[in-house]
């Protein structure tokens, strides 16, 4: 059985380009999450004279840690262009083109420039993919250790 070599670099693009979306919707339950939590303990906080050092000090590590894990959806959606230059599949390139340009370079490329160009394509999207559920997973370590204080800061606010 012969692989068509386009067609599975072709489809390992979309594949990576909806992994990089997976990871986007991921990030924005951990950026809800975050933000509800905060909000809970804004709710929570009523006359702060009443609050004790350690009520006080684990409100102030779970907030820490909420908007650490809100800072991680932010870096990881930060638009990353950076890479091939001159690829005829990047719309940054592309849009850098006149369309007579355009067509001329896509109309001169070569099987083996176009293989090349998804491979590198393929390259830098599995990169963008990783990035992005490496964010995802600091926003969750941060939202997993704030739990703890946060529980304890909305006990003792509700309680004073």
């Amino acid at each position: 059985m012969a692989f068509n070599q386009m067609e599975l670099r072709e489809k390992d693009l979309e594949r990576l380009l909806r992994w990089g979306g997976a990871a986007e919707s991921r990030l924005a339950f951990g950026f809800s999450v975050s933000t509800a939590m905060l909000g809970a303990i804004a709710l929570s906080v009523g006359d702060l004279v009443d609050w004790s050092w350690p009520s006080t000090a684990a409100a102030l590590l779970a907030i820490v840690l909420l908007l650490s894990s809100i800072e991680c959806p932010a870096l990881a959606t930060f638009p990353r262009t950076a890479g091939k230059t001159r690829s005829l599949i990047f719309f940054g390139y592309i849009d850098s083109l006149s369309l007579d340009e355009y067509r001329k370079l896509v109309m001169s490329q070569t099987e083996s420039g176009y293989r090349d160009d998804l491979i590198e394509q393929c390259h830098r999207k599995a990169q963008i993919a990783s990035s992005k559920y490496a964010w995802f997973r600091r926003s969750m370590i941060c939202i997993f250790l704030a739990a703890v204080p946060w529980a304890f800061a909305l006990f003792a606010g509700y309680l004073g």
